[in-house]
């Protein structure tokens, strides 16, 4: 299934963005970045000629930001740049993904740290703002009315764009799925590997989003299963990079994170087949080097990806 890369998106140099080291009191334009550029970077950040590097003051509610991306110094803790920010911690550990301990950070680790509190959300094809705003305990008006949101009305949401949801917060799902290895639920049906290659991290309490699997740039990666892009795109410099999104339905999804580029058919609403290239490995956001983040989710739910692919 896997064929010569077709044409693809704009790909990211990690090694050479002069950008890479932000500190806290500086406010990053995504549409400087490698010259990569998207229709939500337009709306996400004010300039930083608009906000002096030697001033941690918010931006007037005119032209508030949806976030700002934190070089991590020594000692800090997601509690102390909360302080800073005067927002709560939960609004930090909610945006990024990776944070497992918030006392344990990495000087030089990089942060979504939203100005005030409230959720970063990457919309996906089927969002609406009604069912974006009851999934983040949050309201409608907020987020048409949060100017960074560039939202006239609840009609001009736009796919593959972030928003922010002022005063969101994460809700615990009702229900929980906890597979055992070796068992696949009967609905699940078969699932492909994404691509081939060590797995450098297993998903375990240390690892819980998933597994890593270590690949060379610009490795194919492939669709698991087969099923709806639900998302494509993402911040280069934290997190989960640039990922995908792909619903197979029945409340599974899969997720491919630090992705370097994909084909440019593959973008949201579009059906892709199992096996199908979806995108290309890369080292973009929260990564150490080129490889694949994996994770199938059940109801928002992580499970285990080797209890399904080792079938």
């Amino acid at each position: 299934m896997i064929s010569t890369a077709p044409t693809v998106m704009t790909s990211i140099d990690k090694t050479s963005d002069p950008t890479i080291n932000l500190k806290f009191d500086e406010i990053a334009n995504p549409n400087t970045l490698n010259g990569h550029s998207h229709s939500h970077n337009e709306q996400t950040l004010a300039t930083q000629a608009e906000t002096p590097s030697t001033s941690t003051e918010k931006p007037s509610a005119s032209r508030i930001a949806m976030y700002l991306n934190y070089s991590v110094r020594s000692g800090d803790t997601i509690s102390s740049i909360a302080k800073k920010q005067n927002i709560a911690s939960e609004s930090i550990i909610w945006n990024n993904i990776h944070v497992h301990d918030p006392d344990e950070l990495t000087p030089g680790d990089k942060l979504l740290v939203p100005w005030v509190d409230g959720i970063i959300h990457a919309v996906r094809s089927d969002d609406t703002v009604s069912e974006i705003a009851v999934r983040y305990d949050a309201t409608i008006e907020d987020i048409l009315t949060f100017p960074a949101n560039k939202l006239s009305d609840p009609e001009s949401l736009l796919r593959d764009t972030m928003i922010f949801v002022p005063g969101g917060r994460k809700v615990t799902p009702a229900s929980t799925i906890r597979p055992v290895p070796g068992v696949i639920p009967e609905q699940s049906g078969l699932w492909f590997w994404p691509a081939m290659g060590p797995i450098t991290s297993y998903f375990s309490a240390w690892h819980p989003l998933g597994m890593d699997i270590g690949l060379l740039q610009n490795t194919p990666i492939v669709a698991t299963k087969p099923g709806v892009v639900q998302f494509v795109g993402g911040d280069p410099l934290v997190s989960y990079g640039y990922y995908v999104i792909v619903d197979h339905g029945d409340g599974y999804e899969s997720y491919y994170a630090h992705l370097s580029s994909w084909p440019k058919r593959i973008q949201s609403g579009a059906w892709v087949e199992q096996g199908e290239v979806i995108g290309y490995s890369g080292n973009t956001g929260r990564s150490t080097g080129p490889h694949l983040h994996f994770e199938i989710r059940h109801n928002n739910q992580v499970i285990d990806p080797l209890a399904f692919l080792n079938q």
